[in-house]
């Protein structure tokens, strides 16, 4: 997991996102070094009074790809941020598995 403890808290997404970014690409790499999936991402935010909040979210597949992880990351961030200002965030993944594992849906069984 990557954080980064902002100089000047911010509530300017633009500038939130791209640490998300920045942290989906190191992560992703270092997955993708080890050979790993991850299955759960979690997302950090702590707040100008210090209150440091967390969400996490299982991915629909496990996964390394850095667009996945970032979008994603994304998604929970914005269940997370009130428009406060942050003056650090966080990003990691958890529950690896060294297997990709894809499950199919209903869709995927009915011919066509």
């Amino acid at each position: 997991s990557y954080s980064k403890t902002l100089e000047i808290s911010t509530d300017n997404k633009n500038k939130l996102y791209e640490h998300l970014k920045y942290f989906s690409n190191k992560i992703s790499n270092e997955l993708i070094k080890r050979k790993f999936y991850a299955n759960t991402i979690v997302v950090t935010i702590r707040d100008d009074l210090f209150k440091t909040t967390s969400k996490q979210e299982k991915f629909i597949n496990p996964t390394n790809d850095e667009n996945i992880i970032y979008e994603t990351s994304i998604k929970v961030f914005s269940k997370l941020f009130n428009d406060e200002k942050i003056r650090l965030i966080g990003l990691g993944v958890t529950d690896f598995t060294e297997y990709y594992i894809y499950q199919l849906s209903i869709d995927d069984y009915i011919e066509k």
